[in-house]
């Protein structure tokens, strides 16, 4: 039986921790970060999409009512969406 010779890999622990949201929210306030940068990591932070998804958004389609935006995910045809929170991605300029 093949399953009773194969050895189980070793996974390596990921020590990766999250940033506090004061620490993303203190960055992404930065007056000398353009605002095209923080647009993308707070899309990324917000939707927990891959960098590819939110680089191609077609800015036409967003559903910014909803809060929505349909991507084409990673080895799909069809498309999905993505949706991000109201802590400042959706959030309108004052």
């Amino acid at each position: 039986m093949l399953l009773g010779r194969s050895k189980r890999r070793h996974e390596h622990a990921d020590h990766t921790r999250s940033l506090p949201r004061r620490a993303i929210e203190r960055q992404l306030s930065r007056r000398d970060v353009p605002l095209r940068e923080k647009t993308l990591w707070r899309m990324l932070y917000e939707t927990a999409a891959r960098a590819s998804e939110v680089l191609a958004l077609d800015v036409e389609r967003l559903d910014l009512a909803n809060r929505r935006a349909p991507v084409r995910s990673k080895g799909r045809e069809r498309s999905s969406g993505v949706h991000w929170g109201g802590t400042g991605t959706g959030r309108p300029e004052t």
